[in-house]
């Protein structure tokens, strides 16, 4: 284990000590793989160790409107306001319950538990905690400015109308991480990693989360891998919907199953890299130096420069620019999926809303055949059988 800890850093201050009750807070960030692991580990057990069952994987929405004074109003499973006191009430007794009902050590996973606005909501969940375990210690993964702002502009845009606003994509690692930190004080000391696939116990994201809160690497590695929900865009693809979501605006609730469903046949769409305007990208670091030379002490290493790509975006006209000249490929492309394109690719959201309507014909036609299938099987199979 000593050779590993050269190599990739330092784990959590128990991790080689399983006799203790120990809660393993893991906040993300944001853009680290934290779904991922969130599913893997969502049924994990051993002898020492289970991931807390809070009914979700995700648990930054019960945490959030249990403890934080002033819940995200999207954490609240009812939006009318007059069910907000007893909804906060309910969480923070079934988290009590859930934390009470733990016969052994425990993992809490929520990126947005990282977002607990003030020191005090930070502190309520720590001595909740603290009642029935001996040592809370916090993993978090630490992604590089232009690596979260790359990713967090793309999975925003691909459900809302925003523009490339640079400053509101910055991270904010004071604001995140530094009142955890405080409320942490007499805990040990957080565990910071940056999110790097070579920086990883095997260049796996799943063992390297394990190895460094001390889970048996052998279970671990018998876990069934949940892909990320998340897969990146190619250039073509974050144009092309860029330019759809400023037309169409926002997705509404009704629109959400249909707009999963384009994202995911978008994905194949396109060959191209991309990258933010490295410029831009650097001249916030700098404005930003305190805050991005605090949280590279506490990863113990430098933010290494973007790697080159095809594609650079600097704004929103060139995001327009780039859409207008992959057009023709964007028909072709829905040519290829066997649906006709409504034209040659110059009005991008006309075609965009074709392939929707193409697509949910082909979702309603494919639903009312199921059952026609369900019943047809057995007689398929005897017949293969003969």
């Amino acid at each position: 284990m000593e050779e590993f800890e050269q190599l990739y850093g330092q784990r959590t201050a128990s991790a080689a000590q399983p006799q203790q009750r120990r809660c393993i807070l893991h906040l993300g960030m944001h853009k680290t793989g934290t779904t991922m692991l969130q599913n893997t580990f969502s049924n994990y057990r051993d002898k020492n160790f289970r991931y807390l069952n809070l009914g979700h994987p995700n648990h930054s929405k019960l945490v959030g409107v249990g403890f934080q004074k002033v819940p995200y109003a999207s954490h609240y499973s009812n939006p009318d306001q007059a069910t907000w006191p007893a909804q906060k009430k309910k969480a923070r007794a079934t988290f009590m319950s859930a934390l009470n009902a733990a016969d052994r050590s425990i993992i809490i996973s929520g990126e947005e538990i990282a977002r607990l606005s003030k020191k005090a909501d930070c502190e309520a969940l720590v001595d909740a905690i603290g009642t029935r375990f001996d040592r809370i210690e916090m993993l978090t993964y630490i992604r590089d400015p232009a690596g979260f702002m790359r990713s967090s502009f793309q999975q925003i845009m691909k459900a809302r109308q925003v523009e490339l606003d640079y400053a509101a994509l910055f991270p904010k690692y004071f604001k995140h991480f530094r009142n955890w930190e405080l409320a942490l004080e007499r805990q040990p000391s957080p565990t910071f990693v940056l999110y790097d696939r070579n920086n990883f116990m095997h260049q796996d994201l799943a063992r390297d989360f394990g190895w460094r809160i001390g889970l048996d690497d052998k279970r671990v590695k018998r876990l069934k891998k949940f892909a990320g929900l998340n897969a990146s865009l190619s250039a073509e693809s974050l144009a092309v919907l860029y330019v759809y979501r400023q037309a169409r605006g926002s997705v509404a609730p009704h629109e959400r199953q249909m707009n999963s469903l384009l994202i995911r046949v978008m994905k194949d769409f396109g060959k191209n890299s991309y990258q933010l305007d490295p410029e831009r990208i650097d001249a916030l670091m700098k404005e930003n130096s305190d805050e991005v030379n605090w949280i590279e002490s506490k990863i113990n290493a430098r933010f290494a420069p973007q790697k080159p790509a095809d594609i650079t975006f600097t704004d929103g006209n060139s995001l327009y620019d780039y859409a207008r000249q992959v057009g023709p490929e964007l028909a072709a492309y829905i040519r290829s999926l066997r649906f006709e394109p409504v034209n040659d690719g110059s009005d991008i959201p006309e075609l965009l809303d074709g392939l929707i309507k193409s697509l949910s014909f082909t979702a309603a036609v494919r639903s009312k055949l199921a059952p026609v299938k369900k019943l047809a099987r057995p007689l398929i199979n005897l017949w293969r059988a003969k």
